[in-house]
């Protein structure tokens, strides 16, 4: 069972963290954070759980209660990271799985039967999670998204005062690039 406003969170490092603060600060239940370590532990919003393991007790039970499940890991992590999450089937029907990267198409996520893919993607620098807590409530936001997930993700990034935009796939090349070039600027 789901509810639309619980995100659950895969990635501990600078924007995984930066996100869920930005969403605890706007009354975005976070569940749970998974991380392949538990170095970030003094890090975590107060009263958000890590879990280490995909095999961690009560981790199944914390994704199929979210809504949302945000991949906030490199780019290269992004295919393996959802493989995982559907082998141990922990990802539940009707739930949004999106990644953060500017770059990888929402493709990069692995396809399955009722689960909705997504990007959402913070056009800003996030040199560090407390850097980042604050430029996640008033940046621009990329959404991609097949079936709900758009829709989800557009307004998860309204919630966080963001200003999302529809950004369509054959155009993510162009953006990131041009993301990239104005943020040297």
């Amino acid at each position: 069972m789901t509810t639309d406003n619980i995100v659950f969170i895969v990635g501990a490092g600078s924007v995984g963290l930066a996100l869920a603060h930005a969403l605890v600060d706007s009354d975005v239940e976070v569940s749970d954070i998974w991380n392949r370590s538990a170095r970030s532990l003094d890090a975590l919003p107060d009263g958000v759980p890590l879990f280490v393991s995909w095999d961690a007790d009560g981790l199944r039970d914390a994704i199929h209660s979210s809504a949302i499940v945000i991949l906030a890991v490199s780019d290269q992590a992004i295919g393996p990271c959802s493989t995982k999450l559907l082998e141990f089937g922990l990802i539940g029907p009707n739930t949004t799985l999106a990644h953060t990267s500017g770059c990888s198409p929402v493709s990069t996520i692995t396809p399955a039967a009722g689960i909705y893919r997504g990007g959402i993607h913070p056009l800003t620098a996030i040199p560090s999670a407390t850097k980042g807590r604050a430029r996640l409530r008033t940046c621009v936001y990329g959404i991609e998204g097949d079936g709900p997930a758009h829709d989800r993700l557009h307004a998860l990034a309204n919630t966080l005062g963001g200003r999302p935009f529809s950004l369509a796939t054959e155009k993510r090349a162009q953006y990131h690039a041009a993301a990239v070039m104005a943020s040297n600027l």
